[in-house]
């Protein structure tokens, strides 16, 4: 009898019957090729659920090769909207005009507030890149990390070397950082940005990372806005490479 690679046999002898049965080793999973692949193979993708990406996937590593990835970032929070809900949303996109990242999404949480937002979005941008670093081991380059929260910044890019302080505010957010996105292999800058500047200027006239920025703010507002919930919070979910979560 053969089902699927297991081969079963039945032998008879004096003392009654004996089963043996062997089975063809399992096929080992594909390597990922590009960083999309490995996003997916680290699971929890809810991360990634309103992921855009224009062209294609090379130009990412190119353009942190040569410097010109910017990648920039803005979180929200409603209370009067959704009090248990805080929202991210980056853009990733080459100066050089290669390509595009758009990503945005919401999380429920009792933790949740503007500095978690911001929180949110910083770790998506190094998971992201992280993803990168995975399909290209020795690549060397830099990118420019963007945000308008400088609390947020100062604390990421100032993580202790070895663990978070078990009281600290969003450590499971901080945690993943530090343990899954210390080692890449390239550099991270850090850059701020005047939040909302389009509120007093016109938005032709501003920066590129500061327009990026702007669009990132209405990017997680809208999130937010539309996020439709019950009365009842919904369930926290795991971050990717996050092995052990408490809710």
């Amino acid at each position: 009898m053969e089902d699927r690679g297991l081969r079963c046999s039945v032998k008879t002898s004096s003392s009654g019957f004996r089963i043996a049965s062997t089975a063809t080793s399992p096929r080992p999973d594909p390597v990922p090729s590009t960083f999309v692949e490995v996003l997916r193979d680290w699971g929890c993708n809810w991360l990634w659920d309103n992921l855009t990406i224009s062209g294609g996937f090379d130009w990412v590593a190119e353009a942190i090769s040569d410097g010109s990835l910017l990648a920039v970032t803005d979180g929200s929070y409603i209370r009067e909207l959704h009090p248990h809900l805080c929202s991210a949303a980056f853009i990733l996109e080459c100066t050089k005009g290669r390509g595009k990242i758009i990503g945005h999404f919401s999380e429920a949480s009792l933790a949740a507030n503007a500095y978690r937002g911001e929180l949110l979005g910083l770790m998506s941008i190094h998971l992201l890149l992280l993803s990168v670093n995975k399909i290209h081991p020795n690549l060397q380059g830099e990118v420019d990390i963007v945000s308008d929260c400088l609390g947020a910044l100062c604390r990421v890019s100032n993580l202790p070397s070895y663990k978070i302080p078990t009281r600290c505010k969003h450590s499971d957010i901080l945690k993943n950082i530090l343990v899954n996105c210390r080692d890449m292999t390239f550099t991270l800058l850090y850059s701020h940005v005047k939040a909302h500047q389009d509120d007093s200027a016109d938005f032709n006239s501003l920066s590129r990372k500061s327009q990026l920025n702007c669009v990132c703010d209405y990017a997680a507002k809208e999130d937010i806005r539309t996020t439709s919930i019950s009365d009842h919070l919904p369930k926290s979910q795991p971050f990717p490479l996050e092995p052990i979560c408490m809710f």
